[in-house]
């Protein structure tokens, strides 16, 4: 049989894969830093379901899972990658926070931690619990600020 023809029957598990076993964890993970075992065991349920049947060709999978995570575009199913869906959902955070000043979420995380003089986001959470989510998400602005830009608007906020 052709291997091709194999991995094409596997893809219509997509649906259960990214509706069911992609989004169970996606509380957890929008709010805390996933340990690699746990990425790991969900990535590992998602290939194992995924290449159920293409264990019959002697448990060999027929496709590299990096190459599954891919996007469609690039020639993947548009699985994705379970750290990189965590990553994306603490860095949520950093872009709400100045979003939304009236929330009640905002106003504990300020006066918690206290604002940078910038205005715009908090000291980074240094002395904290090892479980304490802000920690996670706040270590996360080096990376943030590399996917964002500013755009100066009424100026009421931007200094030089």
């Amino acid at each position: 049989m052709d291997r091709r023809k194999l991995f094409f029957q596997g893809a219509e598990d997509l649906t259960p894969i990214q509706s069911i076993l992609s989004s169970i964890p996606i509380y957890y993970l929008s709010l805390f830093r996933a340990p690699c075992r746990m990425i790991e065991a969900i990535e590992k349920l998602m290939r194992d379901f995924l290449w159920e049947r293409g264990d019959l060709l002697g448990g060999e999978h027929l496709v590299a899972w990096d190459l599954v995570c891919r996007s469609k575009l690039q020639g993947g199913l548009s699985i994705g990658k379970v750290f990189a869906r965590n990553n994306a959902l603490l860095m949520k955070w950093l872009w709400r926070f100045p979003k939304e000043r009236n929330a009640l979420w905002y106003k504990v995380i300020k006066s918690k931690y206290g604002l940078n003089p910038n205005q715009w986001d908090v000291v980074e959470a240094e002395r904290v619990t090892f479980w304490s989510p802000w920690k996670a998400i706040s270590s996360l602005y080096e990376e943030f600020f590399q996917h964002v830009y500013f755009r100066v608007g009424s100026r009421t906020k931007t200094r030089f």
